[in-house]
């Protein structure tokens, strides 16, 4: 799910969460270390940053799909952290991309016009050694190509000062989902589809060479890839399918080729 034409996905603490005295209600904002916000954290905290993989969200592998809505989770852990604290964006390599929504008012709060998202004082302290957050990110409407989420959390000792906190990063990446813009029934005569529509099972004839195949909702989600089989003549079990209709790719020689497949 990751380095398609990717998304990045930011969170972030700078001088957010200052051992547990300054910032405790937030970060001041595009402190996130992402290349748009320039600046981290570890500016204002004396602390080494570490890259951690903490962020999880339920975009597809495929990629996102323009105006879908998804949901995001930050989870941290450090065992000797009194407090924590974060800041999150999204952007390409021309600027910040989507809008974040607030779903756990009580603990987090957005920024920069809902570009963004920080803690509130009530969401900074841990189960144990362990915190997650929530909030949900509506994708552009538009093409954007790749989006990045970056991450930065801030695990403060609670010291009273900015030293001894501990820095981390995160980052996760997404394309744009491959089916935007491609066009049902793009065909070739020499390819032949059948039955269809279908009911345990479909047939791809084809008098040149067969690369791969996918099968795609008319959402985008990629549900099967096929590249070992016979190269002229196939057989695809459609018997676990709901009905509806789909979306079927061939790529040969002559190029990328879809069919409209009914189920």
């Amino acid at each position: 799910m990751k380095n398609l034409l990717l998304i990045s996905l930011s969170l972030i603490i700078g001088t957010t969460l200052i051992s547990g005295v300054l910032n405790n209600g937030g970060s001041p904002g595009r402190k996130t270390g992402s290349p748009l916000d320039g600046n981290s954290c570890a500016q204002c905290h004396s602390s080494s940053v570490t890259e951690v993989s903490w962020i999880s969200t339920n975009i597809p592998e495929t990629g996102w799909i323009p105006g879908e809505k998804y949901t995001i989770t930050l989870s941290a852990e450090h065992e000797s952290a009194a407090k924590f604290g974060f800041e999150i964006t999204a952007e390409n390599s021309q600027e910040k991309q989507g809008a974040f929504i607030i779903t756990d008012d009580s603990r987090t709060r957005s920024l920069n016009q809902n570009l963004a998202v920080t803690h509130s004082s009530a969401g900074t302290a841990p189960t144990g050694s362990k915190i997650t957050w929530e909030m949900d990110w509506l994708a552009p409407e538009t093409n954007a190509g790749e989006i990045n989420f970056y991450a930065a959390i801030n695990a403060a000792d609670g010291n009273g000062s900015t030293s001894g906190d501990k820095i981390y990063t995160s980052s996760i990446s997404f394309a744009q989902t491959p089916t935007t813009g491609f066009t049902v029934e793009k065909t070739l005569p020499e390819i032949f589809i059948y039955p269809n529509p279908a009911t345990d099972f479909v047939i791809v004839k084809s008098r040149f060479e067969i690369f791969e195949i996918n099968l795609y909702t008319l959402i985008g989600e990629r549900i099967l890839t096929q590249t070992k089989f016979s190269a002229f003549e196939n057989t695809i079990n459609t018997n676990e399918l709901e009905k509806g209709i789909y979306v079927l790719t061939i790529s040969t020689k002559e190029g990328a080729f879809s069919y409209k497949l009914i189920k």
